[in-house]
């Protein structure tokens, strides 16, 4: 029994004292409760901890199914993003955006002026103009078009499938349907020609030489958080000196390997 008056405004959670006391390693369900003395439990919890009369912080760190595999980059979910099993390509459950706000953010390496491949699983809920897939930028939603990005949306705002890259916006002159599940790529190959592919085929291109410099990938949006995405995303890819098609292909059937090219 201590009769210590703990007055710290602050918790830390995975360090103590200085920088480098910082243990690594897994944590799961951090619970605190302050008001109550709880019984210590004899055996091992069989159930995540549970929100009981005076807690305060209760971590279960539960259904993080929104990450990379390639274990290479944090996801940060905003708004009310969240992954959802009412749809799915794959497995049990996809990223769902309500198109009010809703991305996901996370660093990546600068594309350059190399090959890339860019693609995922789009499913759309409504018809926005425009409404985004994804942008590389230097900021998250920038308010400019210098990056990269996927969209649908013309000049003449119908919602046709296209891209911007530096500057220059492309378009497509087919749209997709609502509450249907598309493979989207944008690919730019070794002659720097950028194409877009819908379920394997190409709807639109152009040869583009811009040095992509933006280290922020935005997922679900893209200009502005005026500009969401409201539907479902599914294994969500990016491939960099890679140029994957080159040509119509036959869309993936499986989901994205986490390993390897």
């Amino acid at each position: 029994m201590t009769t210590i008056n703990y007055d710290s405004q602050s918790t830390y959670i995975m360090n103590y004292g200085v920088i480098n006391e910082r243990p690594t390693g897994y944590l799961c369900d951090f619970k605190l409760v302050n008001g109550t003395a709880t019984a210590p439990n004899s055996s091992n919890p069989t159930a995540p901890a549970t929100n009981t009369t005076n807690t305060k912080l209760l971590l279960n760190m539960a259904d993080g199914q929104a990450i990379d595999s390639a274990a290479q980059n944090n996801l940060t979910l905003y708004g009310t993003a969240k992954t959802s099993t009412a749809q799915k390509k794959f497995g049990t459950s996809s990223m769902l955006f309500d198109g009010t706000g809703d991305y996901a953010l996370t660093d990546v390496t600068p594309l350059g002026t190399g090959m890339f491949t860019i693609e995922c699983f789009y499913y759309a809920l409504s018809k926005a103009t425009p409404m985004g897939l994804f942008e590389i930028a230097a900021s998250a939603l920038p308010g400019n078009t210098t990056g990269l990005a996927m969209f649908n949306r013309s000049s003449t705002y119908s919602y046709n499938w296209g891209f911007f890259c530096g500057g220059t916006q492309t378009n497509s002159s087919t749209a997709p349907d609502l509450n249907t599940w598309y493979h989207v790529a944008l690919v730019r190959d070794s002659n720097s020609l950028i194409s877009m592919y819908v379920n394997g085929t190409s709807v639109c291109s152009a040869t583009n030489t811009t040095n992509l410099v933006g280290t922020v990938l935005t997922i679900g949006d893209y200009y502005s958080a005026a500009y969401g995405f409201h539907g479902y995303l599914d294994e969500f890819r990016i491939s960099r000196g890679v140029a994957r098609y080159t040509s119509n292909f036959t869309a993936p059937t499986e989901p994205f390997a986490d390993k390897g090219k």
